[in-house]
């Protein structure tokens, strides 16, 4: 039988700097004896928004296991008149450890040019685009719209491709057999230039196989809860449980958040209280939590574990 972690070239692996992908990449380097061909590429799409543990981890492992992690981030020119074509507009560069961000930097760039761009073209938008745009309101990414995973991650990780001249390939992500609805719907995403293999699930690994590996590695990915504090730090999908506990433990991280709602005078999700609210809430009740208030995590992203 094939081993499924001897993945096809020409590849990019996208990592998202948890555990699970990186369980992935581990068993990747083992089927090609620790020596990656060049024509594999291995990239972490930092946000700004990610835990310092997860900025950490990436590092570790780059420099423990040998091998080359691009980091890649957004940036953009806000001088600029928006082109009528976004991809004309951005710009990604490649950082590392020390010149990462860290405070939300790329994301809230990218906020504020589609406020910019709302203003620009009013019409490719709403009727009321115009107005909302004129009042100082600007376009949050929200559960219907996630500009932001399409732009800080899946066109970022496009466009270090095409840099590096390589049209088809295979994008290599961290699915697990357990994740079977995400896969069916990552899947939906292959193109004639990129399809999309998970070695995960082809190899019927699951989150226990993933928890043994690390719990006797010599090191880990060192976030207060792994299951919680994943990822983009309060990101819009996550659950209302997951979220009161991150503010809870971590109430600084709100912050981001409740600025870029006020400053665009807009929410991220209409379906529940705002950044602000439920950092409020959390100080005046700071240990009640009732479980009918949890909403769930919200559908799925292209960050994974």
């Amino acid at each position: 039988m094939k081993n499924p972690y001897k993945i096809p070239r020409p590849a990019q692996i996208s990592f998202s700097g948890g555990r699970s992908s990186a369980f992935m990449l581990w068993n990747i380097l083992k089927a090609y004896e620790y020596n990656l061909p060049d024509d594999i590429f291995v990239c972490f799409n930092n946000t700004g928004k990610e835990m310092e543990e997860t900025l950490k981890f990436v590092k570790d492992i780059e420099e423990n296991w040998k091998v080359k992690i691009y980091w890649i981030e957004f940036d953009c020119n806000l001088e600029k008149t928006p082109d009528i074509k976004r991809i004309n507009d951005f710009i990604y560069k490649i950082v590392d450890f020390q010149t990462a961000s860290r405070k939300g930097e790329p994301f809230e760039k990218l906020i504020n040019y589609m406020k910019k761009r709302r203003l620009t073209f009013p019409e490719r938008h709403n009727p009321d685009n115009l107005k909302y745009a004129q009042e100082g309101a600007g376009y949050l990414p929200n559960p219907r719209g996630r500009y932001c995973t399409e732009v800080l991650k899946i066109t970022g990780a496009s466009e270090f491709m095409k840099k590096k001249k390589i049209d088809v390939y295979n994008r290599i992500l961290g699915l697990r057999y357990d994740e079977p609805r995400r896969v069916s719907n990552i899947k939906k995403k292959i193109t004639k230039k990129v399809d999309v293999i998970t070695p995960m699930y082809n190899a019927e690994h699951t989150k226990d196989d993933v928890r043994k590996f690390w719990k006797d590695y010599w090191f880990d990915l060192n976030l207060p809860d792994k299951d919680i504090f994943s990822n983009c730090d309060l990101c819009f999908l996550k659950g209302r449980k997951k979220t009161d506990i991150i503010i809870r433990q971590k109430p600084e991280r709100a912050d981001w958040w409740i600025r870029m709602e006020e400053e665009n005078k807009n929410v991220f999700r209409r379906d529940r209280p705002s950044y602000k609210k439920l950092k409020e809430i959390i100080e005046i009740s700071p240990l009640l939590f009732d479980d009918e208030n949890d909403d769930g995590d919200l559908g799925d992203c292209f960050c994974t574990d």
